[in-house]
């Protein structure tokens, strides 16, 4: 059972603005300015201090408040000077000031930044008892002090190397630490002595930290850089000197893969530690249902009889984080000799969750084996292609053997605002008021589960609704379209969904798993990877109204016999910036059936895309949308124009009291700078078009067997 322990969130931060800082630069053409945060720095803090953090990523510039999944985190946005000759108060948007309450058990804890373009991604926040030390990113060459019994945070910068001097062993053990708070560095550690001779190095493996329980008592020297010589403000780490026992930087992060989705809430089964086993050569024999841990590189040969039932395997390890890549070999041991011949059933990955371009996928090998007449052997060769570093460290690795019992889970994650995997950035949510976004729904199926899921937005906030959505048991993902109507209320806040189904003809509810694009795609990590988060952040921006809302006219399920026709009619709502043509593309369609691209030409308010299905079509319930693609006509930071036109205007209001002529003249002076400004902002401001993707609401669909 996978739990987080941080699931309260909470918002300290009153919004006050009068001039917003504009780098048109940052702006992702591909889709509205949405929040994306690639760093928050520092990101370790001390447990009953204040401290202030600096968020890095893009579409910055208006963040104005930061949300942690522990209520004793609290955050305000850091004033910023006065304007010349003005007394309204400004802020440093992307800069706060973090208190963290002494009750605040140390730990890691999640951190949503957002601001006028909805919720960003998390991003993870680590808290110590230890002190924290910053080191600056000055570039010098000169050896840091290293201070014993703190954690020392600063951020490589690329083709360098940071140099520490550890003297006379007042320093005994240190843990080096990146991925534990989401930092995208692959740390190089390295010891040398007096006579610049290396006596220890080190790279980082999965997603632990780099830890030594021994120095040398001697003057040494401890450099530190990333990999693959990459740097930037993304790139931070902390290095622990002399770590207490609860120091979470020692530890692996808390926040596993999405695809740690298969070893959620699996029910208790005997379990045998492999790596205590008699070394005499042979398989180990287990009797199912079992589960076996053990330790990667080591090869595993298991035997068991699956007696009359259909049998099931799983194996978990790269789900768990490793980086492993196991292929399991299933093979019908023969008695009449002892050659194992060639194997009936072989698996490498288990199957992808779907995702819409977030790699949800894993490494693990998943098999089934069928029922057999009578008592039957089987023989597992289980071997790990990726072989043990220099090192020789290991992975745990789990293999559960047992039953086929039927079992879903189930997941959902924000859906990315692009078809293109490439740019799918770190986003969060963006939600207007009257618009529309898509949640992508997933279930993982085992052991023949053939059921369908409905899934249900619980205790929505006011004016939020999202229409109860099925995905069909031939189906594994749909979308669920969340709505927000014109006059709902403004929220920041986490979402809670059930997915309710039928197990053995019994009602059963569970809790949706949520999941977070964790690092945006690169050359190096291909597409965008993700994790497991314990919370779902949405924002409800009441200063915005979406150009354009879709929806079906009915309200009920439309029927269709399968082999027949269907018309779908769609009902478009038009704003100011939603004139323009949109394509309309049907999502998750019920398998054998088919709807074509439909335009909806400029300014048309109505479309009746034709559903053709086959006899083929399975009978049953399902939901559909459609995913929309058109130009949104938005302006950038508008409110970055009002406050400085409104800062002129107070001036103005200045100059006509004032009788002081000197005075009057450096008044003067900065209302014609205001008013430059002012025609600067009024050009980058302007309504520009963003190619856009998004969502109409659900469609609910049932298809009738053929007659």
């Amino acid at each position: 059972m996978i739990e987080f322990n941080h699931r309260s969130s909470i918002v300290v931060c009153s919004f006050s603005s009068f001039l917003y800082v504009v780098i048109a630069a940052s702006i992702t053409p591909a889709q509205p300015p949405i929040i994306a945060v690639d760093a928050i720095y520092p990101p370790v803090c001390t447990v009953g201090t204040m401290s202030e953090v600096r968020v890095y990523g893009k579409n910055i510039q208006a963040v104005d408040q930061l949300h942690f999944s522990h209520p004793g985190i609290s955050a305000s946005c850091k004033p910023a000077p006065l304007l010349a000759h003005d007394d309204a108060p400004q802020f440093e948007f992307g800069t706060f000031a973090i208190k963290i309450d002494a009750s605040v058990p140390t730990g890691v804890y999640e951190a949503h930044a957002s601001g006028r373009y909805g919720v960003s991604n998390p991003r993870s926040f680590v808290v110590v008892t230890e002190s924290v030390v910053l080191i600056p990113d000055d570039g010098s060459s000169e050896p840091k002090k290293l201070t014993a019994g703190a954690v020392s945070v600063g951020k490589l910068r690329k083709h360098d190397r940071v140099t520490f001097a550890l003297n006379g062993g007042s320093i005994q053990s240190l843990a080096c630490a990146t991925h534990v708070f989401d930092s995208f560095a692959l740390p190089k550690v390295v010891l040398k002595n007096a006579n610049g001779n290396t006596i220890r190095s080190d790279r980082t493996i999965d997603r632990n930290p780099i830890a030594w329980d021994s120095i040398p008592v001697e003057d040494l020297r401890l450099e530190i850089s990333d990999e693959i010589y990459r740097g930037g403000e993304t790139f931070a780490y902390a290095i622990c000197a002399n770590p207490k026992s609860d120091n979470p930087l020692k530890n692996a992060s808390p926040y596993l893969p999405a695809s740690a989705l298969g070893s959620v809430d699996l029910p208790n089964v005997p379990i045998v530690d492999a790596n205590r086993q008699p070394s005499e050569k042979g398989p180990l024999r287990v009797t199912p249902p079992v589960e076996i841990v053990a330790n990667n590189p080591r090869d595993l040969l298991v035997q068991w009889n699956d007696g009359d039932a259909p049998m099931e395997l799983q194996v978990f390890s790269n789900s768990l984080g490793h980086s492993t890549d196991f292929r399991a070999l299933a093979y019908r041991p023969s008695k009449d000799s002892g050659a194992l011949g060639s194997p009936f059933q072989t698996s490498e990955d288990s199957p992808a969750l779907g995702s819409k371009g977030v790699l949800l996928g894993s490494l693990d090998p998943r098999m089934n084996f069928p029922k057999k007449e009578g008592n039957s052997e089987t023989l597992l060769s289980l071997s790990n292609l990726q072989t043990a570093n220099s090192r020789g460290m290991v992975s745990p690795f789990r293999v559960r053997i047992g039953p086929s019992t039927p079992r879903f889970v189930a997941l959902a994650h924000w859906t990315p605002w692009t078809n293109n995997a490439a740019v799918a950035s770190l986003t969060g949510s963006y939600l207007p008021r009257g618009g529309q976004l898509g949640l992508h729904l997933i279930v993982q199926r085992t052991g023949g589960f053939a059921e369908p899921v409905e899934f249900s937005l619980v205790d929505a906030p006011a004016g939020v609704t999202a229409k109860p959505t099925v995905i069909h048991p031939s189906q594994s993902e749909t979308e669920m379209v969340i709505y927000a109507s014109e006059d709902a209320a403004p929220f920041v806040g986490a979402l809670k969904l059930v997915a309710r189904s039928q197990l053995n003809g019994q009602p059963v509810e569970q809790i949706v798993y949520t999941a977070t694009i964790h690092q945006g795609a690169t050359p190096e990590r291909g597409l965008p990877r993700s994790r497991l988060t314990p919370q779902l952040m949405l924002k409800v921006n009441e200063q915005d109204l979406a150009p354009i809302t879709i929806q079906c006219s009915s309200e009920t399920a439309l029927e269709v016999k399968a082999g027949e026709k269907l018309k779908l009619p769609l009902v478009a709502k038009r704003r100011a910036g939603g004139e323009a043509k949109c394509v309309l593309r049907a999502q998750n369609l019920p398998s054998k059936a088919t709807l074509a691209d439909t335009e909806l030409a400029p300014n048309v308010l109505e479309a009746s895309p034709e559903l053709v299905t086959t006899k083929e079509t399975p009978a049953g319930e399902y939901s559909i949308c459609f995913q929309a693609e058109m130009p949104w006509k938005l302006p950038l930071h508008p409110k970055s124009l009002a406050n400085h036109v409104a800062y002129r205007d107070r001036l103005k209001v200045k100059l006509d009291a004032s009788k002081d002529e000197p005075f009057r003249k450096e008044l003067e002076q900065s209302i014609a700078t205001a008013n430059t400004r002012i025609e600067q902002l009024t050009k980058e401001t302007a309504a520009r078009d963003f190619p856009t993707f998004f969502y109409t609401t659900s469609i609910r669909i049932r298809v009738l067997p053929s007659p």
